[in-house]
């Protein structure tokens, strides 16, 4: 039965049930909730779904969430309502989105890790040995290099990681507020995530059965 069929009294009580059970468990008043304001400040990669037939969350909404979000984002409208089941082309395409996005993410992680050894440790890796320039050049640049791939490619992922490490070591905290001339940024600390080993994608196997 959709919302729009009950008396608005009875629609009232149960969003205030829901919004006192969010107020006691997370802190917040989910009616003041402004998702359009605070979209453009998120930066994190986000794929949204809807369905074109949806009345509780209409897909105009969707659709200004999505042109609003601050990241890299996608919109999939498909055919279905908002209970109805999920075509298996918008699951396929939302692993490949997460698929990719969290792969570039553990790359500049991986990246970051390898120039952050370096610089502290004053030497290159291996496969740089045999140029010839200063060790701590090697290093400086490898830093500079990594740096500035990690908050282009891991920016969106700052959300992310925190929650992800809410229980476990600090994600890297990057200084860029002053850099003096020739210098590169510091880092205070450094925890680095785990890289995901496997298949190169095996969502892209057709074949294949997942669930989302």
């Amino acid at each position: 039965m959709g919302l729009q069929w009950l008396p608005s009294s009875v629609v009232d009580m149960g969003l205030s049930m829901v919004a006192d059970d969010v107020i006691e468990r997370a802190g917040f008043d989910p009616r003041k909730l402004r998702p359009l304001l605070a979209a453009p400040h998120c930066h994190c990669p986000a794929i949204f779904g809807s369905g074109e037939q949806d009345c509780l969350v209409l897909p105009e909404q969707v659709r200004a969430l999505h042109n609003a979000w601050g990241g890299q984002s996608e919109l999939v409208l498909f055919s279905g309502d908002h209970n109805g089941e999920r075509p298996k082309e918008f699951l396929q395409q939302s692993a490949r989105f997460m698929w990719d996005t969290l792969s570039a993410a553990a790359k500049a992680e991986s990246k970051m890790s390898a120039a952050v050894d370096a610089y502290f440790s004053g030497s290159p890796p291996p496969a740089r040995r045999n140029v010839c320039r200063r060790k701590s050049d090697v290093a400086n640049s490898l830093l500079a290099s990594a740096v500035s791939d990690y908050v282009d490619q891991n920016h969106g992922m700052e959300k992310a990681i925190r929650k992800y490490q809410t229980g476990g070591g600090l994600p890297p905290v990057v200084d860029l507020s002053a850099l003096p001339p020739g210098g590169f940024p510091s880092v205070s600390s450094y925890d680095p995530l785990p890289i995901p080993t496997g298949p190169p994608n095996p969502f892209l196997d057709e074949s294949d059965t997942f669930f989302v």
